[in-house]
């Protein structure tokens, strides 16, 4: 059962009364997630849980850095990368009960220029196709095959100066790819199997321009955790990492399209976030 509007009656049904004091609200507009989040905080509830997918997620989650205040997750979008990483059920009702176990811990938090990340951000074909995947009627993973598939062979990979752990990287880049939780969503990501969300580091991936008839291949490869294999493929683990490209190109924020940018700095701020899982 996924449809939100199904959700207060089975958080009344199944959370435990004796031990919450529910309030559910309804978002109206984008930014609005952010406004009920902030202002749980100020008003010290113990916990904010959020409904949606990684983007709705991001925007309550960017107010409780910091905090003492919990996140909670009923999955409910597209992909659901930062749920599959943390092993919330996808199953709404079995999500439900995991708030009542309240089993809480602390995760790291990335952060791009002035923006908060959870999952993974990134640079290149992957931030294209969310581009172009917000403007598809075409939903779920099938909406994201659609729109990889009419880029993939048009996509011009372009010049980046990838800079980490006191090296410079100059590569002609298919993608560029920061992961905290390391999944896009559906369990697929570039360092989806290895990223350790407790370890104060996050993984940079460059993945080089490579002949699009290899793409099965590198697919392959990567969803069975060779990443370290791929001859394409440059795994960096660090804390902190700048980006530069010669124009301003498209960048995606936990599966969100995001303004377009020439430099990026990316950091990572340990154990900043309480999830309950």
């Amino acid at each position: 059962m996924r449809y939100k509007a199904h959700v207060p009656n089975l958080a009344k049904r199944i959370l435990e009364h004796d031990r919450f004091e529910i309030h559910i609200c309804f978002t109206s507009y984008r930014g609005h997630a952010s406004q009920i989040a902030r202002q749980a905080v100020m008003a010290s509830f113990d916990a904010v849980v959020a409904a949606g997918g990684d983007g709705s997620i991001n925007e309550i989650a960017s107010e409780l850095v910091g905090t003492q205040v919990a996140l909670g997750i009923l999955p409910m979008g597209s992909g659901n990368g930062l749920a599959y990483k943390l092993g919330i059920p996808f199953d709404i009702e079995k999500a439900l009960y995991t708030i009542n176990r309240y089993y809480t811990m602390r995760i790291d938090v990335g952060k791009v220029n002035e923006q908060y990340f959870f999952s993974t951000m990134g640079i290149g074909f992957d931030a294209l196709v969310v581009q172009d995947f917000h403007h598809n009627k075409l939903r779920g993973m099938w909406g994201y095959t659609q729109k990889i598939l009419a880029h993939l062979f048009q996509y011009e990979s372009e010049t980046v100066e990838v800079a980490a752990n006191g090296k410079i990287w100059r590569e002609k880049a298919f993608i560029v790819t920061a992961g905290n939780s390391g999944v896009y969503g559906y369990g697929i990501g570039m360092t989806a199997q290895t990223s350790d969300m407790h370890d104060g580091q996050f993984e940079l991936v460059i993945l080089r321009d490579f002949p699009r008839w290899k793409t099965p291949y590198i697919l392959g490869m990567v969803s069975k955790g060779y990443l370290n294999s791929l001859k394409e493929a440059i795994l960096i683990h660090t804390d902190e990492a700048s980006i530069s490209t010669n124009q301003p190109t498209f960048v995606h924020i936990d599966g969100e399209a995001a303004a377009p940018a020439q430099h990026l700095h990316i950091c990572l701020l340990p154990q900043a976030l309480t999830v309950i899982t």
